[in-house]
């Protein structure tokens, strides 16, 4: 069984950027050895859950077979009823969470592909970014919408927050 992807980008003759339709356990076991950027990190027990297209959007940078980095996002309203995501309104459908950034540790890649990423939510029709994340590590253009004093990583507390695409 080999995986099912959809091009979206090509950047030279050996690197691509690519929507992950189904997977293949090669390319599963790729991911899993990536290092995690994010709060979320993929492994054995949740890698079904998030590779999981049409339901998440996992995009990847891949060099020749071999993936370098993944970004997975998911449609905010599937968290709806989770209080650790104060969205008002989740009627809109225009807001994806992004829930992975994995790369590998070896190559610089994680600018390409988060640009790709955001391209290509835009193009499907996205007008909003969010995340978790610590919020001494907060990005340029994310405004912060809730602090979690109680969630530390390194004594900074976790925020989420969300940026526009369009100034992206």
């Amino acid at each position: 069984m080999s995986s099912a992807t959809e091009l979206i980008n090509i950047i030279n003759s050996s690197d691509r950027i690519e929507l992950i339709k189904s997977m293949k356990r090669q390319d599963g076991d790729c991911l899993l050895l990536l290092k995690p950027l994010t709060l979320t990190i993929l492994n054995l027990a949740n890698l079904d859950k998030y590779i999981d297209y049409p339901e998440t959007i996992p995009i990847i940078y891949r060099r020749h077979q071999e993936i370098l980095g993944v970004t997975v996002g998911i449609p905010v309203e599937r968290y709806k009823n989770d209080e650790t995501f104060p969205e008002s309104p989740f009627t809109l459908k225009n807001t994806v969470y992004t829930v992975i950034i994995q790369m590998n540790e070896s190559v610089n890649i994680l600018s390409v592909l988060e640009g790709e990423y955001i391209q290509y939510l835009k193009r499907h029709g996205f007008k909003y970014e969010s995340r978790h994340m610590p919020i001494d590590q907060l990005k340029k253009g994310f405004d912060v919408l809730k602090v979690f004093d109680d969630w530390k990583i390194n004594d900074s507390a976790i925020c989420y927050c969300k940026r526009k695409l369009n100034s992206v």
